[in-house]
């Protein structure tokens, strides 16, 4: 019983104390991104993303990746203080990373199959008449050229963007037909955004984060915010590019009498869940709203900081988490448990 001493210790000082201090800092400082933002749309920049998934992700990198050190050196630093019994090596640290991984990959998978598959309906021949008038809308702005469309009948939303790792547009074969040239391409123009951001999996993985986040309902607020704002900054995009916005709203008034539960079919489609939120987005439109160059961010930065958290553990001499392991069996030693 004594190796779990450690790998226990370690995950409730992570769960317990680390995540919910980090995400009390993430609050206060989503709450000031909110009251310095210039419009609405600004909080759906990926820095916003970022503070969401922040308090648990970097934590457990740094933690998978400390136990991950440890036991590359656990031979040589030799922190185990208890005499476990169980061979020359111990298996503490082998518990804790195990533990990590299989919380972390355990929910990631539970959130995978609650999101459920994406049923797209039945996908139009490539050879039909509305596949055609689609490829050529696509084909005609420079913007679309590089996106997967496909057009199905019997889809989950009028027109929306699916797939965590390669995403794709799809538009219901009913929107095409009720639509003329000018509201596909603007609410193609919307979706391409969404897709080129790899929005339905940072929804994903934000999901994830705050599930694995014992306190992770205190951002439950902030995610949604997020989302909407994507929303909003979606449509400035679609207007920069070229889109009519009169026609966009258009398609969004339409597109929003079919609602779908976004949080169920893991899609994130053009008319949005939230009715205020959209009210909002058809008031922007209709003021022909500018560049916001602060929504278009991407998550390179995002990416850098995360490997700098996991290569940490790495870098010095000795490890935090492995002065933590003798620390917490000197304690049991001395308390004569063990």
């Amino acid at each position: 019983m004594s190796e779990l001493l450690f790998p226990a210790a370690a995950l409730a000082v992570m769960f317990c104390i680390i995540m919910p201090l980090a995400t009390i800092v993430s609050r206060q400082v989503l709450a000031s991104r909110r009251s310095r933002a210039a419009t609405w749309a600004d909080f759906g920049s990926s820095s916003t993303w970022a503070w969401i998934v922040a308090p648990t992700i970097l934590p457990l990198a740094w933690l998978a990746s400390a136990a991950a050190h440890s036991v590359e050196e656990m031979g040589a630093r030799g922190a185990c203080v208890l005499d476990h019994q169980l061979g020359a090596e111990c298996l503490d640290a082998w518990l804790l990373l195990g533990a990590v991984l299989l919380i972390t990959g355990g929910v990631f998978v539970w959130r995978i199959r609650l999101e459920g598959s994406i049923s797209t309906g039945v996908v139009v021949a490539d050879g039909s008449p509305l596949r055609r008038r689609v490829t050529e809308l696509a084909l005609s702005v420079p913007a679309l050229r590089s996106c997967r469309i496909a057009v199905s009948r019997g889809a989950p939303a009028p027109v929306f963007a699916c797939g965590w790792f390669r995403p794709r547009i799809v538009l219901d074969a009913c929107f095409v037909e009720a639509n003329d040239d000018d509201v596909l391409v603007a609410a193609l123009l919307h979706e391409a955004e969404h897709a080129q951001a790899h929005d339905p999996l940072r929804v994903l993985l934000a999901r994830v984060c705050l599930t694995l986040n014992p306190v992770g309902r205190l951002l439950e607020a902030d995610l949604q915010r997020w989302r909407n704002a994507r929303e909003a900054a979606c449509d400035h995009v679609a207007v920069q590019e070229g889109g009519n916005n009169l026609a966009l709203a258009e398609g969004i008034v339409r597109a929003a009498r079919f609602r779908c539960d976004e949080g169920r079919c893991g899609v994130t489609a053009l008319g949005g869940p939230d009715a205020s939120a959209l009210r909002l987005r058809l008031a922007l439109l209709m003021q022909q709203p500018k560049a916001l160059r602060a929504a278009r961010g991407r998550s390179r930065g995002i990416a850098i900081i995360l490997i700098a958290a996991a290569m940490v553990p790495h870098t010095g001499e000795s490890s935090l988490l492995e002065h933590f392991h003798a620390a917490i069996e000197q304690l049991v030693l001395g308390s004569g448990l063990f």
